[in-house]
């Protein structure tokens, strides 16, 4: 079975075939640039997101239901902006990073580019679950050759990796 290039994303699609059939599951690989098209849609909607702009940063919390998507759109072409994403009372959820061992993102997000920090689900809503976040977000003026930092790590090219604000 053919796994799927670090570029592309499985998704499963949901079908019905008739009212009273089974659902079938067919899995399908996404690209990277569709994913990130799709979700920079989803936090689009002003209506169920929560947005903080400052000094040409703007910083994105979507909830919707119990999922929540964090963005970052860094409009500034002058220096980078590093953003620190921390959590408490971290129960009965899972993010997007991986396992959040230190309850901490932090990202440094290019001049000119955007980038999804995580999304977080509950493992099991029928136990109910809890967090808490605060966020901080900081210029690096220095640029950001070589001083990428991503806390935890992120592969490239993946649906985390900064791109290019062409997508907005």
């Amino acid at each position: 079975k053919p796994r799927p290039s670090p570029t592309r994303h499985p998704f499963v699609a949901h079908h019905h075939l008739a009212h009273l059939q089974p659902l079938v599951l067919q899995r399908v690989s996404v690209p990277v640039d569709g994913v990130r098209a799709l979700l920079k849609l989803y936090v689009s909607d002003p209506t169920a997101s929560t947005v903080t702009q400052w000094h040409g940063v703007t910083f994105t919390q979507r909830k919707d239901g119990h999922q929540l998507l964090y963005h970052i759109d860094n409009t500034r072409q002058d220096a980078a902006c590093e953003v620190t994403l921390s959590f408490s009372r971290f129960v009965n959820m899972v993010s997007s990073r991986g396992a959040l061992d230190a309850m901490t993102i932090v990202d440094s997000v290019p001049a000119g580019h955007s980038q999804f920090m995580c999304a977080l689900t509950p493992v099991a809503e029928q136990f109910g679950y809890e967090f808490s976040t605060t966020y901080s977000m900081k210029p690096r003026l220095f640029g950001f050759g070589g001083s990428d930092m991503h806390v935890p790590p992120i592969a490239p090219d993946s649906m985390h990796s900064p791109y290019p604000l062409r997508w907005r």
